[in-house]
């Protein structure tokens, strides 16, 4: 495994040095040596990212030591005026100790492990003078019985042992099956559970891990829900019964249709509606405008929010005839649909429009405070506080909705799912991620088999095992938590595209992604049959993405990266990891609009920004897939953003500037000297942080305007060195060049 695990490390480092990423390849090819430190190729590709000279020549010593015939490693420290094969001088021979002494901080040091090996150290015995043991011939008193006693307990242990091995065997052959079985299921593509059997989940055992770390006591046991007052305790047996609507609703119509109306199928309800929205309308139900408007709004779209604001308007100032109903006016539920409506309208586009959200604010307080119990009007209230970034006032209102009580204790939402999942989306936004699992916890005492539930189980796991504060925690604790709740998920639901889809994800973040594939492959075979959730497969495209991004499978990362983008283009995760891909490959138009759409995105982001500077600078020149922008590139690149960055990438956004302003020098006409040797400095100074080749070959093309060939010579002779091992794109152009200088010497 160690072996696999430096191959891909190496071939990922080269990988990122051919694409430009020195810094990157620098610290992957770090831990190859680390792990090999005899690794030939990866001594000379660290060489060639090395940030300095002294490194440089560091890496190349190593090499050399390893190989003394490596040619390149000869001809690099030659380069640097190191003849390796030199006979090294005789050093002056100086005393040696007698015995290395080690001082008291280093006695104090080991002290600990000395005194830790005496005490498990158990010493064998010996025989200090030169004794030869012989067998006795007669038995002593007692003998006979104490080996008769000794080999029934030989003989017990025996059938133990044997007992142990095939239990072991048993339950590897379990799990073997088992983990086949589960790739092996087939997707519920009609979209409905496979009826079965329900069974309690088990610990899906992970092989790589050591058989003899500490696990956490208690960690894996499925947990005994724990009463809690006033809740019944659902039956995984028997669906629930639902919870009564709240306020009523009067129309029978309304009442029936809204379980489609739950499923988005909101033109039910609006042609029971439009009826009783007439003007020769006698009566007023709220439920006729609110329904009606709350399917308009999640329509979205302007003409929908306009529609929909104006019918609740429309209720909020119904006047009825006497002796008829109405329930409209002033109705808290009205006041809750129009808050919902004025946040869709403030969250519609990328920029949240505050002024809008200031004005639904006092509408979704008077809304909530009118009638504590209506839980539409919390969720509202909760979702603009959340959008104002008050975190703290949407956790408190939903909790007093939750808590209501009326007659004699009686508390009708304390288990309202909707409530107890909005909670837990509230605390992992704070990064409450264990408060979160408290919420989804009840709602499972609540539901057992509640597939939103369920789902959220995995997916705070999930984010628990991602956020670990080490690599052990995220394995043995969240790691294991996750596989937990996803094969509880999968034995509650086992036709569904979305049991799949977790499983990779908890392999993946456990660090088996080479286990998830079987299960993507699952998902992805029948995304466009009839059923299959497009979330769950949109889902399993991005995990298998992923997947190909840790391999450096840069092609398949591109291709399910191409159709993610296509259906969400604003994913700025999804963006960045093409942009990744297309440079590997370089697709440089690709990586170009990813990377312009980035920087507007997240203008924070100056890695982005240096890296688009180089392709509009510096890539350009040498590929016909992009157009250089000079203009472009010296207006981004002013001296106040310089001066915002690290001294690292400071010395990058000179070059690039630099290489800007070369490129509009006029090339049949006199340029000034000054301004030449003004680009010479920067140039000089950026290398002196980290040398490319890219440089030296600017560096050439400017002295070759100066007239100092010498130095143009010596720029030239660095880039055709090291494009004995990399393939520049102007290596050709750098050899003609040094020709053409020295050329111009002897003339």
């Amino acid at each position: 495994m160690a072996e696999d695990r430096v191959k891909e490390l190496l071939k990922q480092g080269i990988a990122a040095a051919k694409a430009g990423q020195n810094q990157q390849a620098f610290e992957i090819l770090q831990r190859v040596v680390k792990i090999e430190p005899r690794n030939e190729n990866a001594w000379l590709w660290l060489s060639s990212v090395a940030r300095n000279d002294q490194e440089r020549i560091f890496c190349l010593k190593q090499l050399y030591a390893i190989n003394p015939q490596h040619e390149l490693a000869i001809k690099g420290l030659k380069a640097f005026g190191i003849d390796p094969t030199a006979e090294p001088k005789a050093a002056a021979a100086t005393p040696a100790p007698d015995v290395p002494l080690a001082t008291p901080e280093r006695l104090r040091a080991i002290q600990p492990l000395v005194e830790e090996f005496l005490a498990q150290y158990t010493p064998r015995p010996y025989t200090p003078l030169e004794i030869e043991w012989t067998k006795k011939e007669k038995q002593r008193y007692g003998e006979a019985t104490a080996r008769r006693i000794q080999r029934t307990a030989y003989a017990t242990g025996g059938l133990v042992a044997i007992a142990v091995l095939a239990l072991v065997g048993f339950l590897i052959y379990g799990f073997v099956t088992r983990d086949r079985g589960d790739a092996q299921r087939t997707i519920d593509t009609r979209g409905l559970v496979t009826a079965g059997p329900i069974y309690t989940p088990t610990i899906t055992p992970t092989p790589t891990l050591n058989p003899n770390t500490p696990i956490p006591s208690g960690l894996f046991a499925t947990p005994t829900p724990i009463a809690i007052a006033g809740l019944p305790r659902g039956n995984e047996l028997i669906q629930p019964t639902p919870t009564d609507i709240y306020p009523p609703i009067q129309q029978v119509e309304i009442r029936n249709a809204l379980p489609a109306f739950e499923r988005g199928d909101y033109l039910v309800i609006r042609e029971i509606s439009t009826p009783f929205q007439s003007a020769e309308s006698r009566a007023c139900y709220a439920e006729t405008y609110y329904y009606d408007a709350i399917g308009r709004a999640k329509e979205g779209g302007t003409d929908n929010l306009n529609t929909a604001e104006m019918l609740l308007e429309q209720a909020l100032n119904f006047e009825t005839e006497a002796g008829f109903d109405n329930t409209c006016q002033d109705s808290p539920l009205i006041k809750a649909g129009l808050c919902f409506v004025l946040y869709q309208r403030a969250t519609a586009s990328n920029s949240v429009r505050e002024s809008v959200l200031n004005q639904a604010l006092p509408i979704c307080q008077e809304a909530h405070n009118e009638d504590e119990r209506l839980v539409d009007a919390a969720l509202y209230l909760a979702d603009v506080y959340l959008a104002l970034g008050d975190a703290a006032s949407a956790i408190e209102v939903l909790e007093e909705t939750r808590n209501y009580t009326f007659g004699q204790g009686v508390r009708p939402n304390l288990g309202n799912l909707k409530l107890l999942f909005k909670l837990a989306d509230v605390e992992v936004q704070r990064g409450n991620y264990e408060g979160a699992l408290d919420y989804i916890r009840t709602a499972l005492y609540v539901d057992p088999l509640s597939e939103p539930a369920l789902k959220k189980l995995v997916e705070i796991n999930l984010l628990l095992a991602e956020n670990a504060s080490s690599a052990r925690e995220r394995r043995i604790r969240y790691g294991y938590a996750a596989v937990l709740a996803e094969e509880q998920y999968l034995s509650r639901y086992p036709g569904s595209a979305w049991g799949y889809v977790f499983v990779a994800e908890g392999r993946i973040r456990e660090g088996n992604p080479e286990r998830a594939l079987d299960y993507l492959e699952r998902v992805l075979q029948v995304a466009d049959q009839v059923g299959v959730d497009p979330l769950a497969v949109e889902r399993a495209q991005a995990l298998r993405a992923e997947i190909a991004m840790m391999q450096s499978d840069w092609q398949t990362a591109l291709q399910y990266l191409n159709v993610l983008i296509d259906n969400a283009p604003d994913n700025l995760q999804w963006r960045e990891w093409r942009k990744d891909a297309a440079l590997a490959l370089k697709d440089y138009d690709t990586a170009l609009d990813d990377l312009e759409f980035l920087t507007r995105q997240s203008p924070e982001r100056t890695d982005w920004i240096l890296q688009e500077m180089q392709l509009l600078s510096q890539t350009c020149q040498y590929t016909s897939a992009i157009r250089c922008n000079p203009r472009r590139v010296q207006t981004t690149l002013t001296d106040e953003f310089i001066a915002s960055l690290d001294e690292a990438a400071a010395a990058k956004a000179r070059l690039y500037l630099a290489e800007a302003i070369f490129a509009e020098l006029p090339a049949d006409e006199e340029v000034d000297v000054s301004t030449l040797q003004s680009l010479a400095e920067t140039v000089t100074a950026t290398l002196r942080t980290e040398q490319t080749a890219e440089a030296y070959y600017l560096l050439g093309r400017i002295y070759d305007r100066l007239g100092e060939y010498e130095k143009a010579i010596e720029a030239y002779a660095w880039v055709i060195y090291w494009a004995e091992r990399y393939a520049y794109p102007f290596a050709d152009e750098a050899r003609t060049a040094l020709e053409a200088a020295q050329e111009a010497i002897e003339t």
